[in-house]
């Protein structure tokens, strides 16, 4: 997985993110709705942390082995 470009920002928005994870909207509006991804909800919007995005997928990343 190829780390996000530095920016201004630590925060995305929910449509950044879905691009990012390569998701919808829709099922990461699910996966907020039911805490099953970290987020922050500020003045109505979602918002979600880089950091915490990026060890979301290390922590879920299946193992493989060889």
């Amino acid at each position: 997985m190829h780390k996000m470009q530095k920016s201004k920002s630590r925060f995305m928005t929910l449509k950044e993110t879905a691009e990012y994870l390569h998701c919808s909207p829709s099922l990461l509006y699910k996966y907020t709705a039911t805490s099953k991804i970290p987020h922050v909800r500020l003045g109505g919007k979602i918002l979600f942390e880089i950091s915490k995005i990026e060890r979301y997928i290390e922590d879920n990343t299946i193992k493989v082995q060889y």
